[in-house]
Order: structure tokens, then C-alpha cells, then sequence
């Protein structure tokens, strides 16, 4: 700023504008407690003539007891370089019944003096009292409620409850006299929601608040209550107190959990059908397509037997070949229609690392004795709903095909992991490392053979999961560490 633009009076009139918006007395206070200057918009808050504040001391303007608390606050603000509060009555005789909020508050850059503001709070100590008045008239009003009723303190603690409370918990425990908390009394799975609903009560985005939840009773039974929270506020919108109220809901709830049940029943019936439904699909899809090529063979070999010079024993024995297949084939598809009523074909809650488990040591079993596959698993997630049967037959037929044309040692190690996403349950099959391969000519028998049953294994499984919202991805990539990803739906 420029010197020309200096203008005294300006300033005077700046600063008295706003001493004279300031509703507190403050005051500039050396460490030993001398008063440096004070400020107020209205000289008679101060009770004396403001000129006989400056350079005097709080010790000579103040009751030896009041300025002894006083002077503790300012040692303690320089020595902790932070600010107190304390609330207190006037200690003058002609100011009985007025009451005060003094601040000790530091100054940036000034080591020397620190400020002491003092604020009139008499309308809210007399607010508060005119409250209690209230709130004991209202204790007597909701005693007698058809309705539980409680009121509950800012720390959730209940200070006062009727006998139709007592009548619902059914206990004779003297809860208002120990000033119990309200959260313990409720079931843990409810609390949150309790305690979420609070939340917006305190910070003024509601002033009400409903919950169906369920109080332990005596003995821990549980009992089904509306909850209703309102809450009483100061003229500032401060919570002062929580009015509760119990409306008992068990024969509401039994007769809700009767039709539950039905529904479920229903759902469960419906739901059964709809699985039952799905494995005749993919059975007619299997018979449809795997019976085809065996018919159509022997239509071949037939219309072979009628060309002159064909060899009819070779052709025969063919026919006996082919037919042995399908009778095979026939024979896996009514066993596995034969398994659909077992528990490993139901949904269910299945454990993963058994699955993993089961389908390693019926690798083991297929490959040999002397090679033996073991998975390294990392089950984050530990169960899945849904039948084990599908998931253990897509795991064997991933290990075994990453198998094929693969060098096969004693021993072929696999990691597998599970976790869970928003919608689903993945499986992942690697390679903790990759055997070598087998030189492949056209000759070339693979390492491993998989067979026919398998193979309609997993044809099956993998419908069985993508029709149920899942997904089975295996990596076309035969050298690469990924082998297989199972997404299993949760719902």
C-alpha cells in the first residue's frame, strides 16, 4: 500500500465497525495474567470501566479462587500452545445467576500475550435447565405408555424406561438404574443399522428413525420389535436427549416366518424343477449329438458291406467296435442320470479345498502311481453353492488335457486359487511349472488319453455352469502358465 493511501480515520472506522460486531469480550493477556487491552461492542458487559482493565491484573480485578482457575488456564495454553475452555457462573455478587464461557486462545507469532475471550451463555444454561423441567414432566407422562418406552442420553445409555419395556424383554434387571446402553440389548447382526440411523439423527438429516429389529430377552431369546427414535432438540438443533419407542412385533413375525417358510418351500420346488429341467437340456443335447456319429457309422459300414469284394468279417467286427462305444456312451448317460438325486449333484454349500482335494487324487488315479499331480491352493474364498461334481470334473479334465503331449515326471505340480467378486466365485488353475513336451509326429500317442466318459464330463459340467450364469474359460495358449478360470455365480 501506498503512503498516500494511508488514511487513520479509515481505519479507526474499520476497526470500530467491527469491535461493535462482536457479541464476546476479549482480552489481551500477558503470561503473570496483566490485562494488555480489551475489546467488546457493548462497554456494560464489562461491569466496570474499561480503562481500569488496562495494566491491571486478573488477580486484582477478580476473586482470589476464580482468578487462581484462570491463571492455571493461561500456564497451561503457553505451555501447551493450545486453547481452553471453562464455563462458569459469575463470581460477583451482582451478577448472580449469569453464567459464562471463557476461551484461552493462542496468537500466531506472539509468545508474549495470548487472547481470553468470554462469552454470556446465561439463555443456553437457562435453555437447558427449562429442558430438564420438561424432561421430568415428560418421565411421568410416559410411564404408564402402552408402548415400550425409553429415553436415551447422547451417549445412547438409557436413563429412564417404562414396565411395558420390562414386560417386553421380559426381565426384571433394573436397566434405568444402571444406565445401561441400548446397543448391547439388541441382536449384533441389527446394531449397525442402529447405529447408522443415530448417525443422521445427530447430524440433522432426519429427526426420525425406524427399525424392525430384534432385542435379547431373557435367557437370549430373541423378540421381534419396532424401534422408533426421535429426537429432542436444543434452539440450536443440538440432540438433548433420544425418546425410543418398543412396539412388540412376535406374533407378527411368526405369522410373517409361517409364510416364509411356505414361500421358500415354493421357491425351493420351483427352483429344483428348474434344475431337473436344465439336466434333461444338456442330457438330450448329449444324446442327440454323441448318438449321431455311432448311427452314422454303422449306416456307413452297412452300405460298405454291399460293395462286392468288401471283407464282411472286418466289417463285422467294425460294427461290433462301433456298437461297443455306444453301448458305452449309453452306459455313462444313465449313470449320470442314475447320480442326479446324490449330494454331490445338489446345490449346496460345498468346501473348495475338498473339491480340489477329490479331484487331485482322481487325477492321481487316472495318470498312474508313479506320477502324482499336487495342487498348491490359496483358498481365499472357502465355499461355493453350487454342485461339487461339475466343478471336481472340469478340474480333472483341465489337468489331465494340460497333461497331454507334456512330459511326464514323477511328480507335476499345479497352483490353484479361489476368490470371491461382487457377483461370483473364480477358480483359477496354473502351472507352477511347465514340463516339457513330447516330440508330437503324426504317429505320436499322447502322454495321456482321455476318455470318452470324461469328456461327456465336462461337456455336461461346463453347460451345467454357463446356464446357471457362470463361466468356464480355458487358455488356448498350451505354454502358458494360466490353465483354466471357473466363475461360479453366488446367487
Amino acid at each position: 500500500m501506498k503512503n498516500d493511501d494511508f488514511d487513520p480515520n479509515r481505519l479507526k472506522q474499520e476497526h470500530d465497525t467491527l469491535i461493535e460486531s462482536l457479541e464476546d469480550i476479549i482480552f489481551e493477556v500477558k503470561s503473570d495474567g496483566s490485562i494488555l487491552n480489551c475489546w467488546t461492542s457493548d462497554p456494560e458487559k464489562l461491569f466496570m470501566d474499561s480503562l481500569r482493565f488496562l495494566n491491571s491484573s486478573i488477580h486484582e480485578i477478580f476473586p482470589r479462587l476464580f482468578a487462581e482457575k484462570v491463571q492455571e488456564l493461561i500456564d497451561s495454553s503457553f505451555r501447551n500452545t493450545r486453547s481452553y475452555r471453562l464455563k462458569y457462573s459469575s463470581p460477583f455478587e451482582n451478577q448472580t445467576g449469569r453464567w459464562y464461557e471463557l476461551q484461552t486462545k493462542i496468537l500466531k507469532g506472539n509468545d508474549q500475550s495470548l487472547a481470553i475471550i468470554v462469552r454470556d451463555i446465561t439463555p443456553q444454561i437457562n435453555l437447558e435447565s427449562l429442558v430438564k423441567i420438561k424432561e421430568e414432566k415428560f418421565n411421568h407422562a410416559f410411564m404408564d405408555s402402552s408402548v415400550g418406552m425409553l429415553l436415551l442420553d447422547r451417549e445412547l445409555l438409557i436413563t429412564e424406561c417404562n414396565s411395558e419395556f420390562y414386560r417386553i424383554l421380559g426381565t426384571n434387571f433394573d436397566i434405568c438404574e444402571h444406565r445401561q446402553a441400548i446397543l448391547p440389548l439388541i441382536s449384533p447382526s441389527y446394531r449397525k443399522g442402529l447405529e447408522n440411523g443415530i448417525k443422521k439423527i445427530f447430524s440433522g438429516q432426519q429427526d426420525k428413525f425406524r427399525l424392525e429389529c430384534e432385542f435379547i430377552g431373557l435367557n437370549g431369546i430373541p423378540i421381534w420389535c419396532l424401534l422408533s427414535l426421535s429426537a429432542v432438540r436444543s434452539s440450536k438443533k443440538d440432540v438433548l436427549y433420544l425418546i425410543c419407542q418398543l412396539q412388540d412385533l412376535s406374533l407378527v413375525k411368526e405369522n410373517s416366518r409361517r409364510l416364509k417358510i411356505q414361500k421358500e418351500m415354493l421357491e425351493k420346488s420351483n427352483f429344483e424343477l428348474n434344475v431337473r429341467l436344465r439336466q434333461l437340456e444338456i442330457f438330450n443335447q448329449v444324446l442327440s449329438h454323441t448318438l449321431r456319429a455311432p448311427i452314422a457309422n454303422n449306416a456307413m459300414i452297412i452300405d460298405q458291406m454291399h460293395v462286392k469284394g468288401t471283407d464282411l468279417q472286418e466289417m463285422v467286427g467294425l460294427l461290433k467296435i462301433n456298437n461297443s462305444k455306444y453301448l458305452k456312451l449309453f452306459d455313462n448317460l444313465i449313470g449320470f442320470l442314475e447320480r442326479t438325486e446324490d449330494k454331490d449333484l445338489s446345490f449346496r454349500d460345498n468346501d473348495i479345498n475338498k473339491i480340489i482335494k477329490d479331484a487331485f487324487t482322481e487325477i492321481t488315479r487316472l495318470i498312474g502311481h508313479t506320477v502324482r499331480a499336487i495342487p498348491v491352493t490359496e483358498t481365499y474364498e472357502k465355499k461355493i453353492y453350487f454342485p461339487a461334481y461339475y466343478v471336481r470334473k472340469i478340474l480333472i479334465f483341465a489337468v489331465l488335457q494340460s497333461l497331454t503331449y507334456r512330459q511326464l515326471g514323477p511328480v507335476h505340480r499345479f497352483r490353484l486359487s479361489s476368490k470371491a467378486t461382487d457377483s461370483a466365485v473364480e477358480i483359477q488353475l496354473n502351472w507352477l511349472e511347465i514340463p516339457p513336451p513330447i516330440n508330437r509326429t503324426r504317429d505320436q500317442t499322447p502322454s495321456i488319453k482321455i476318455s470318452d466318459e470324461l469328456i461327456m464330463d465336462e461337456y455336461i459340467s461346463e453347460h451345467q455352469i454357463t446356464s446357471f450364469g457362470g463361466s468356464v474359460k480355458f487358455n488356448p495358449d498350451r505354454d502358458a502358465k494360466a490353465i483354466l478360470l471357473i466363475s461360479i455365480p453366488k446367487t
